[in-house]
């Protein structure tokens, strides 16, 4: 209805205005010389090329002598919708052509073509929303089925892999995990940095182990570890969580080992702040680190709780931006971040109800960047403690007791092919950084397995 009512307002401007004069159109648009030709508007000619160019005198561009208001020849057509149409106005007026007496734009420009009209019927913008809407639907309803043939040749193919997985009357679900485990591990370079990782999980391990402080592999690293036995073989992070109590205790613990130490820093973003706690090496430019999650115990991890949780987070990312925008060296800067975490932090001691004495849950903290990503990781202590040993890259490493559903409630199916194969990647190496890596595998290498 919505083409109808625009191509019967061009033909009435042109059966008002253009006489005999012979219909022209600017610029090539064929929908809409489709349109006006069905109708019977014969188009005789066709002009292209940039208006406001050929009306620079400067550079010289004299247009077709038949682009000319004056001589009466043509009815021009202006095939654009336009939110302003006042450059295409002066140009054509430039050539002695005057709106609705020599052109029209089609479709028209956003005035009200109602002109007021109040009697009841739809307007014809309502007409023209009805049309959009109707076309969207269509739109929608055509990538749903797009989705669901999508889902079900996914579907199909996973069902033959797994099958061509299975042997001598093995399940699914034992195919699925044969599968994982049989993968490649990673080469090249991304195998250095994994191989980095490993030395810091091993050094992790001892101190933690040494001095009673509790820890668990997470995220990527925990998936390898249950699905792999280790990296996943395209990931190049690693991760683990800690009581915030605990993490402080490693951070005075490695303050005088000669070659490790906790890094806290606050990486600037432009919506946040996010407290980074890393095991790193102590040797200048490694290019690798061991990210240390931090969680806060709390007896309340509601949803109306957690959210409380998040708006803290939003509001002392907010406050941040003053301090990432002021002109503050980096110390400075770290400085005044600190101050502004612990002030939300006393907050969310009194707000939300995060605390250090154990309890019967804990939630992500305020340290880490962005709630939202990782509610999931808002569990009960149950659900990680006591931890448990599983392997890693010939390590053995603490991870949660319930490690499957652990993953499950964040990752969903953990046997399910990943998206993310080719596009997981932290760091990116150039030549010098390769070198610095494969001297700290080299002199650490009696901490691999």
């Amino acid at each position: 209805m919505t083409e109808k009512l625009l191509v019967k307002r061009a033909l009435d401007s042109i059966k008002k205005h253009a006489g005999k004069r012979a219909v022209a159109m600017y610029g090539r648009h064929v929908q809409v010389q489709k349109a006006l030709e069905d109708e019977g508007v014969k188009i005789e000619k066709i002009f292209t090329g940039n208006l406001e160019l050929l009306a620079d005198p400067t550079l010289n561009c004299s247009p077709s002598s038949e682009l000319d208001g004056a001589s009466g020849r043509y009815f021009v057509i202006v095939p654009f919708f336009l939110e302003n149409g006042e450059a295409q106005r002066n140009t054509l007026k430039l050539y002695g052509f005057t709106e609705n007496k020599d052109y029209i734009f089609f479709p028209e420009e956003k005035t009200d073509p109602d002109n007021g009209k109040n009697d009841g019927s739809p307007t014809f913008y309502e007409n023209l929303l009805c049309e959009a809407y109707e076309k969207i639907n269509d739109i929608q309803n055509q990538i749903s089925e797009i989705r669901r043939l999508e889902e079900v040749h996914d579907a199909q193919n996973k069902l033959m892999l797994w099958h061509a997985m299975s042997e001598n009357g093995e399940g699914i679900e034992q195919a699925k995990k044969k599968f994982f485990l049989s993968l490649p591990k990673a080469a090249g370079t991304l195998r250095m940095m994994q191989l980095a990782g490993v030395i810091l999980l091993a050094k992790l391990d001892e101190v933690c182990r040494t001095n009673n402080i509790p820890y668990w592999i997470s995220f990527g690293t925990l998936l390898g570890a249950v699905r792999h036995n280790g990296f996943i073989p395209w990931d190049d992070d690693t991760d683990v969580g800690m009581m915030r109590a605990d993490a402080e205790k490693l951070t005075r613990i490695m303050e005088n080992d000669k070659d490790f130490f906790v890094s806290h820093i606050f990486a600037e973003f432009d919506d946040n702040i996010n407290h980074c706690v890393q095991l790193k090496f102590r040797r200048g430019g490694t290019p690798y680190c061991l990210d240390i999650f931090i969680y806060d115990y709390c007896n309340d991890i509601s949803p109306e709780n957690v959210k409380r949780q998040i708006v803290l987070n939003r509001h002392m990312a907010e406050e941040a931006q003053t301090i990432r925008k002021g002109n503050l060296i980096p110390q400075q800067k770290n400085k005044r971040y600190e101050k502004l975490m612990n002030e939300y932090l006393e907050r969310s001691r009194k707000e939300v109800g995060t605390t250090d004495v154990p309890g019967k849950y804990m939630i992500w903290a305020l340290d880490n960047y962005r709630c939202d990503p990782n509610i999931q990781s808002n569990c009960a202590i149950s659900d990680v403690f006591p931890l448990k040993r599983v392997k890693f890259e010939g390590l053995e490493l603490n991870a949660p007791v319930n490690a499957e559903e652990y993953l499950e409630e964040k990752y969903g199916d953990i046997y399910s092919l990943p998206e993310d194969m080719l596009s997981h990647t932290h760091f990116m190496l150039d030549e010098k950084l390769k070198k610095v890596l494969e001297s700290i595998i080299s002199d650490y290498s009696g901490m691999l397995h």
